[in-house]
């Protein structure tokens, strides 16, 4: 079971890829680029539910389950807001990965246009996890 800490540092080790990327290849490898948004997201949510005292979310389903506001279970929830960024960046990490392309420069375009819109989602899901204490930087 990781700490809050140990899961800062890895959002910030994902952080330091993430810009690595960008500097080294700022026209290439945006799948990467996206998938490290979302872990960089993740390792923020894990840090704030260890804040909170759950720590029994270590998979995705799990987070679902406990965190989509729009669930009934009991316990630690995030907002909608949060709840839809958060599931934003996770759905566009899977896309990355997991869908096929045919043509090479039409998937790049959108991996391109994708991790934009990742960025903006990353930022703003930072943004709700300062406003509930988490130190992020």
């Amino acid at each position: 079971m990781k700490s809050s800490a140990a899961h800062l540092t890895q959002a910030t080790q994902n952080r330091q890829f993430h810009d690595e990327l960008c500097t080294s290849y700022p026209d290439h490898y945006y799948d990467w680029k996206v998938t490290v948004c979302f872990y960089e997201a993740l390792h923020y949510l894990d840090s704030y539910c260890c804040e909170k005292g759950e720590t029994s979310l270590n998979t995705h389903r799990k987070r679902e389950i406990q965190l989509n506001p729009r669930n009934q279970s009991e316990g630690l929830k995030l907002s909608n807001g949060a709840w839809n960024l958060y599931s934003f960046l996770l759905e566009e990490s899977k896309k990355a990965r997991y869908d096929g392309f045919i043509d090479y420069d039409h998937f790049m375009e959108m991996k391109r246009n994708d991790h934009s819109n990742c960025i903006i989602a990353l930022q703003k899901l930072k943004e709700y996890f300062k406003s509930k204490g988490v130190i992020l930087d």
